[in-house]
């Protein structure tokens, strides 16, 4: 039995999906390939659909509208999370301030990129409001809803990581396959074995005192530096 490790997809430049197969010299690695691409479009939508969403709720004049009070928009942003099965969404104004529950945010990485007009998912972090792991997609809020204006401020939505790991479970093609998705840095931030999300596994940062996540760690840092 041999180890494949087969790269399918490159999300957004933060997020990257790996496959990993154990496979005999029976198994066609053409069908592996084919199999694994499709399965891994169906994720690569799924993640783009939630950065549609944040990207639409940061063009819609209501939570621009400075005259509108902030329980009113607090209430719309709780029904757009529960339609869109979001653990919570917010608006954080241009110092930084989330204008829900006054917790400063500004020196998020999810922020400084979306109060630049970027639309961004973030790597793992621990949520400033529950403490738990978290995946934040930002967009900017622009003035009057006008894309492309002035930008007032940001709005982000939490995303659970059990959403990311039921998408992954549909990449398992047989029973001797593990998929997960990584961040930048090689955190994991969704997998089909649930504990290496909540102890956010890093193969790369373990390999330092472990070998045996030495081949591992070298293959994510090639497949991330593009290689």
């Amino acid at each position: 039995m041999t180890l494949t490790i087969v790269p399918v997809v490159v999300l957004f430049g933060i997020l990257n999906i790996l496959i990993v197969h154990n496979v005999t010299q029976r198994f066609i690695k053409r069908s592996i390939d084919t199999e694994t691409q499709i399965a891994a479009d169906r994720v690569s939508w799924a993640v783009k659909s939630y950065k549609n969403i944040v990207q639409g709720l940061g063009t819609m004049p209501f939570l621009a509208n400075d005259e509108i009070p902030v329980e009113d928009k607090e209430v719309f942003l709780n029904e757009k999370s529960s339609e869109y099965n979001l653990v919570r969404s917010q608006i954080i104004d241009q110092n930084g301030t989330s204008v829900m529950d006054r917790i400063y945010r500004g020196d998020r990485e999810y922020f400084k990129s979306a109060i630049k007009g970027q639309v961004v998912i973030s790597d793992p972090i621990i949520s400033k409001t529950d403490y738990q792991i978290a995946l934040v997609v930002a967009a900017p809020l622009w003035e009057d809803g006008v894309y492309n204006s002035s930008i007032k401020g940001v709005v982000w939505s939490s995303l659970n990581p059990s959403v990311l790991n039921t998408l992954v479970s549909n990449l398992v093609i047989s029973r001797n396959t593990k998929a997960y998705i990584i961040s930048a840095d090689g955190t994991v931030v969704a997998s089909t074995i649930p504990n290496e999300v909540l102890d956010m596994h890093n193969s790369i940062n373990m390999s330092y005192y472990l070998p045996k996540y030495k081949k591992i760690a070298d293959f994510e840092r090639a497949f991330l530096g593009g290689q």
